[in-house]
């Protein structure tokens, strides 16, 4: 499709367009007369075009009474302005935020008591359409509410419904002892390259993560030592925690 040649206002040059950008100008009410964005800043500022109107109003802050700028969505009535956080917390405390003005369509809600203690609450609109507004977000209250649907009483209070499970073992070396307890060759092979520091007993059959159970060994050995050691020794330690457990107390 061939371009349009058009001369920019603003440096003279030529410039092209495809006509459909024309027709979609059209339709907005405006022009095509500026070859770039910076031709049509550079515009703005000399005079040549004008700067969009703003639509909102200037309002004062109720607390410092500095003049701020509210665009026309955000202007409604009987409603009071502050200019920043700090003073919205200060409008707070001091109570001069109107809290019977009407509020916007999207916090249009009501408030609720919860149903199980009793707390009245605020719930947006949405929430009680969708018929979830029934407690006041307590997680006691929201546990009562969620086992009474099944027929359940609620916990007892004194009762604690998490239980806090065994500390975890540390499976591996850290840093810095990686750094303190590795040694300069294998122990097995005499290599002095690939070295990383080992466990004896490994930690699957109930070693530690001490300096008695440390030592230094190459990549091949260190395989070949949990292929076939390691494995061996974490079966029989496995064997014997259940042979434990199964064997009965004496009385």
């Amino acid at each position: 499709m061939p371009k349009i040649e058009l001369t920019c206002q603003n440096c003279g040059k030529g410039f092209s367009v495809f006509p459909a950008f024309l027709r979609h100008a059209e339709k907005r009410g405006t022009r095509v007369r500026f070859c770039s964005r910076a031709c049509t800043d550079e515009a703005r500022s000399k005079g040549i075009i004008g700067t969009k109107k703003r639509r909102g109003i200037e309002v004062e802050c109720v607390v410092c009474g500095k003049k701020v700028y509210r665009p026309l969505s955000r202007v409604k009535e009987g409603r009071t302005y502050v200019c920043s956080e700090a003073c919205r917390l200060k409008a707070h405390e001091e109570k001069l935020i109107d809290r019977t003005a009407p509020r916007p369509n999207r916090l249009l809600g009501e408030e609720i008591n919860c149903c199980i203690c009793g707390k009245t609450v605020y719930r947006k609109k949405s929430m009680i359409e969708r018929n979830i507004a029934k407690t006041c977000g307590n997680p006691d209250c929201v546990s009562a509410y969620s086992r009474s649907l099944w027929g359940l009483p609620p916990h007892p209070p004194d009762k604690k419904r998490y239980k806090k499970g065994p500390a975890r073992r540390a499976t591996n070396f850290t840093a810095k002892q990686r750094m303190l307890w590795t040694g300069s060759e294998c122990v097995r092979c005499g290599a002095t390259e690939n070295l990383s520091l080992d466990h004896i007993i490994p930690v699957s059959a109930g070693g530690r993560s001490v300096k008695s159970n440390a030592q230094t060994l190459c990549q091949p050995c260190n395989i070949w030592k949990a292929n076939h050691e390691d494995r061996q020794m974490a079966l029989e330690y496995n064997k014997h925690l259940r042979d434990h457990e199964d064997k009965p107390e004496d009385p």
